[in-house]
């Protein structure tokens, strides 16, 4: 299925055709389900985690279909409410509950995991830019300025856990993701490698890791690193990509007050990260459950270096 859901996203960014795009959306959520259900070592947080995905996935096509035979002429009412749509099957805010609740479910170890929270959001970013117009191009800017704010907002009463602040930073960089295809599609693939390279080397940490609960993790610098580097924490790896976004959105004609909007948003969900490690690290006495060897967190702190290093090296070029 992993091959599957390769050809069909090939095929979809290929394609400049509108239909053929969201055809090869639609063959994407059918090998994403069976991916959900073959690494689920559980049958019935499979089966759980696996019809959520389908039946939302399903509602939102049956929306877009409808209202597209609907309308049956390209207006600005029409051309909205499918790009809602088709942002809502990628977790976008407001219909990003769905994907929250996904994410929870999903185990650390698990490669669909990484696959929803990076590979499946290439075609719905690319149907999108297929039908944008000026109007709803200026609509997409205002949610993605308040899907930026409120992730950076969500969840701050919440305690440490690590699967919740990589939703909440996948929301975030959602915006991120599709800021930059409004720039360019080069932006967008650029800074989704680097987020993806991010995200791989902080899931493969955690898998290595044995803790008695995930939840509560007490080591330090491990902590700070994992969730620094997930944050865009300057000199790390997701700094240099939004940078990168950044810079390419002063050369466009996008509005400079989207790109404020996004720094201040960058911060904040820094700020909150942060805070949320140190206090979750230093709030306790009790001695590290963490058993990683210091060689495997130096090996950890030489891959996300050198992903920085690699990071800042696209920013400079």
């Amino acid at each position: 299925m992993i091959m599957v859901l390769a050809i069909s996203t090939i095929l979809g960014c290929s394609s400049t055709n509108w239909l053929t795009i969201w055809i090869m959306l639609e063959v994407n959520v059918l090998a994403m389900c069976s991916i959900l259900t073959s690494n689920s070592k559980s049958m019935k947080k499979s089966e759980t985690s696996t019809f959520m995905y389908y039946l939302i996935q399903v509602m939102l096509s049956i929306v877009i279909v409808t209202w597209v035979f609907y309308s049956m002429k390209e207006n600005y009412a029409t051309n909205l409410v499918v790009t809602m749509t088709i942002l809502s099957k990628m977790g976008m805010w407001p219909m990003h509950g769905w994907y929250m609740k996904l994410i929870s479910s999903l185990e650390m170890k698990q490669m669909s995991m990484m696959i929803i929270m990076t590979w499946q959001k290439i075609l719905p970013v690319v149907l999108v830019t297929t039908i944008q117009t000026s109007q709803v191009l200026q609509t997409m800017v205002v949610i993605m300025v308040m899907g930026t704010i409120l992730s950076s907002l969500a969840r701050l009463n919440q305690k440490f856990e690590m699967k919740k602040i990589m939703a909440i930073s996948s929301m975030n960089n959602n915006s991120w993701i599709v800021v930059s295809s409004l720039v360019s599609m080069s932006c967008m693939f650029s800074f989704l490698s680097i987020y993806s390279m991010t995200l791989v080397l902080t899931l493969s940490l955690m898998e290595k890791m044995s803790v008695k609960s995930k939840s509560l993790m007490k080591n330090f610098w491990l902590n700070t690193i994992m969730v620094a580097n997930i944050s865009g924490l300057p000199p790390l790896a997701l700094f240099w990509a939004k940078i990168l976004v950044i810079k390419a959105m002063m050369k466009s004609e996008m509005p400079s007050e989207m790109a404020l909007t996004l720094m201040v948003s960058a911060c904040l969900l820094m700020y909150h990260y942060l805070w949320m490690t140190i206090n979750e690290t230093t709030s306790t006495p009790e001695k590290s459950q963490m058993k990683t060897k210091s060689m495997k967190e130096k090996t950890t702190m030489v891959m996300v270096m050198s992903v920085s290093a690699l990071s800042a090296s696209m920013f400079m070029s």
